[in-house]
């Protein structure tokens, strides 16, 4: 999808290197979800309308081959998955160490213009640890002033310090690769 989508999406008519700062809600139909598998069966664990109109200011720089993010950040609460068995969800609470670390964090820092592989750059912070990816993303236009923007990636637990968790004595086994979707319904204030 064209970048002018999301020019469109800020609202505002960009001039060159000019810094713009705006304020969005993220609707509560937006989600996240984690898929995964183990050597028994796949899982997904999910977070349905766990948004509730969190606002996210906006503040970047559009210049010719990027759009530069400054302090756009998200969360999203530990507590809020649902991996529809409630074994697994209690393992992957327990995984991510909600106890100490109750919020994962999404700080976007950039997005490429390149049309063929639109990708956002983010710092993602997991039980504390922090990691820089880049992110595949769509955007559609929902309706008037509002947008849904999808984000993607495969994260390895590992990377932040996080053992995939196991069952019966290590007999079931979670593989260390998670693949992540944010799918972010967004709209003007």
């Amino acid at each position: 999808m064209r970048i002018r989508l999301l020019s469109s999406l800020i609202f505002i008519s960009i001039i060159s290197s000019a810094q713009v700062t705006t304020t969005l809600v993220i609707e509560p139909q937006s989600t996240f979800s984690l898929r995964g598998v183990s050597n028994v069966n796949t899982f997904s664990c999910e977070i349905v309308e766990g948004f509730c109109g969190e606002e996210l200011n906006v503040c970047f720089v559009e210049n010719e081959d990027i759009i530069e993010f400054e302090n756009t950040q998200f969360s999203v609460s530990v507590d809020e998955f649902d991996c529809r068995n409630r074994y697994i969800t209690r393992d992957m609470k327990k995984a991510l160490k909600q106890e100490a670390f109750p919020l994962m964090n999404f700080k976007l820092l950039s997005i490429s213009r390149l049309e063929d592989n639109p990708l956002a750059e983010m710092l993602i912070t997991i039980s504390g640890k922090s990691n820089f990816y880049h992110l595949k993303y769509s955007m559609e236009r929902i309706k008037e002033n509002t947008y849904r923007l999808n984000l993607n990636s495969e994260f390895y637990m590992q990377d932040f310090d996080i053992e995939p968790p196991s069952a019966l004595l290590g007999l079931i086994k979670v593989a260390n690769t998670i693949e992540v979707d944010i799918e972010l319904v967004i709209s003007n204030k």
